[in-house]
């Protein structure tokens, strides 16, 4: 099932007034966990440990030796399973801190020494950028700011990005599509805002990201919201929520608890969490070209587990302690066992299944535009995006649009095909072609229909 999930995509990570946070050190790098394909192709007995698809110059990574196509294993003594490993012992370094990291290069172990690098800051022509703060009990999250040069009381785009706990600060990467995107969308007038999840970047927090339940994420985006409220040069009552893949899931939930200008939704479900990852076990399959006789196979195991883990939300040892569970969780097992997920804790997704997203859309009370991307496999199909907008408009009629964007994919980025994509994945490619294929047809529809509602 190791392919079937979403690609992870990681570059490491001062109020909205005044900067209090310290840097994190930027490891600087791409990667992805290591797929079956690419293990073969190394000459490894089990996929493990996590592929660097692109090295940054003058990064923490290229300083110490690490090269594009190594397989990164350990990382100051921590064994690195999921993307999640790696951010999780990350949080607590900082600039000057001594890094240890062991890698696999063309089948040979080498071990590098070093020390951490602090990562700059993001940088633009056309916007004022305010690296703030944002804090509550237990927490001081990154918050990072651009409004267009000039000009005042703008309509903001609030930007919630996906699962996992991957920084949003694009420090030193302009290509990456979410840098181009925010760029496009200055250019067009608009303040753009993000904020970290607790312990992501350079976020302070008792409880580090992966071990957060879904609550506990919720909350910042909340309080990110206060805070962006009260910061100048916005205007505080046309907030635009982005919400990109689970962005889209707490959108609904937030325009419960806020005065919201409008939504518009990338990658995303109308759904509750349950009947997606059934839609993810039982369907997304087809996409990676599996056979239908091969995933009822699977699916013998996946959909029971499905069951105990998000319906039932039996704890890790008892669901564990069923040997199909075990057997279908495979690789995944010691760290299920451990409370990890795919990268977040068990408590995240059994606290997530328990939510009312479709009962949140049905109620919404704003205007929505539902984007979907023609190759996303994330996503699946655009019935979700499609669902999202009748339900705005059974509340209001004319509130919802759908709109499909030709040829991209869940991360902003285009493709030929669903094989395309696919393949690009599977070869661990992914990263390096994001750089040059950005889809700006999202961030257009974005503009326009913001306009259009302003």
């Amino acid at each position: 099932m190791k392919k079937l999930l979403a690609l992870l995509v990681l570059s490491i990570g001062f109020s909205i007034g005044a900067q209090e946070l310290p840097r994190k050190a930027q490891l600087g790098i791409l990667m992805q966990p290591v797929s079956d394909s690419l293990a073969t192709a190394q000459g490894m007995s089990t996929a493990t440990g996590l592929y660097i698809s692109r090295v940054m110059p003058n990064s923490t990574a290229s300083k110490i030796g690490l090269q594009t196509g190594d397989i990164m294993t350990t990382f100051n003594g921590t064994a690195l399973e999921s993307n999640g490993d790696l951010l999780e012992v990350l949080a607590t370094v900082y600039a000057g801190d001594p890094i240890a990291i062991e890698a696999q290069s063309q089948g040979k172990t080498k071990q590098l020494r070093g020390k951490a690098l602090g990562r700059p800051q993001e940088t633009s022509e056309k916007a004022d950028i305010t690296y703030g703060t944002v804090s509550y009990p237990g927490n001081k999250l990154r918050s990072i700011l651009y409004v267009p040069k000039g000009k005042k009381q703008v309509p903001v785009i609030y930007f919630i990005q996906g699962y996992t706990c991957a920084s949003i600060d694009y420090a030193g990467m302009p290509q990456n599509p979410v840098s181009r995107m925010i760029d496009h969308w200055v250019d067009q007038g608009f303040a753009v805002y993000r904020v970290e999840k607790p312990g992501a970047g350079d976020s302070q927090s008792e409880i580090p990201c992966s071990r957060i339940d879904f609550d506990q994420e919720y909350r910042g985006f909340s309080e990110g919201f206060k805070a962006l409220a009260k910061s100048p040069g916005i205007d505080p009552n046309k907030i635009y929520i982005f919400g990109h893949s689970m962005g889209g899931v707490i959108a609904p939930l937030m325009a419960q608890d806020f005065g919201l200008a409008g939504i518009i939704t990338y990658g995303t479900i109308g759904t509750d969490w349950y009947p997606y990852m059934v839609d993810m076990f039982t369907v997304q399959p087809k996409l990676f070209g599996v056979s239908a006789a091969q995933i009822a196979q699977d699916n013998k195991r996946g959909l029971p587990f499905l069951e105990d883990f998000l319906v039932k939300r039996l704890p890790p040892a008892t669901i564990l302690a069923n040997p199909d569970h075990k057997t279908f969780l495979a690789a995944q097992a010691e760290a299920f066992g451990r409370g990890n997920y795919i990268g977040r804790s068990v408590a995240f997704w059994q606290n997530l299944a328990q939510k009312p997203i479709e009962a949140a859309w049905q109620k919404i009370n704003c205007p929505v535009l539902a984007l979907h991307g023609e190759f996303d496999i994330q996503a699946i199909n655009s019935k979700g995006a499609q669902g999202i907008a009748q339900m705005a408009n059974t509340q209001k009629a004319g509130s919802g649009t759908f709109k499909l964007i030709a040829k991209a994919d869940h991360g902003f980025v285009s493709f030929n095909s669903f094989e395309e994509n696919v393949n690009t994945l599977n070869s661990g490619g992914y990263m390096e072609h994001a750089q040059t294929h950005y889809n700006p047809q999202i961030a257009e529809e974005t503009a326009t229909w913001i306009w259009k509602n302003n």
